[in-house]
């Protein structure tokens, strides 16, 4: 039950320590967040381009190229996109998912 509870306090503690950075870090824990998500991005996109390629189909391909070029653009343009960006990033990750599914 002890280590229970130092458990819980550890992580209680730890959200104190990041609620704290994330108050008086806000603009750098938005740009790192962003990078973050762009690099997974580009990873997950990587790898539907592998799939795709093996299968040999032209709309995966496609799809996971589209992804690709979003992760690299949040990377490269962490604290300068405009609304549509978003929408666009959540249409091909919806697209991408939704592929995914139908596998």
């Amino acid at each position: 039950m002890a280590k229970n509870k130092r458990t819980f306090q550890s992580s209680a503690l730890l959200c104190v320590i990041l609620g704290v950075l994330f108050i008086i870090f806000k603009q750098a824990v938005i740009e790192w967040t962003v990078v973050a998500f762009g690099v997974f991005v580009v990873f997950k996109g990587v790898l539907d381009l592998c799939v795709a390629l093996k299968n040999k189909r032209v709309f995966p391909v496609i799809v996971a190229v589209f992804t690709i070029v979003a992760g690299v653009l949040l990377i490269l343009n962490k604290w300068v996109q405009p609304t549509w960006f978003y929408i666009a990033l959540g249409v091909i990750l919806i697209i991408d998912g939704l592929i995914d599914l139908v596998r």
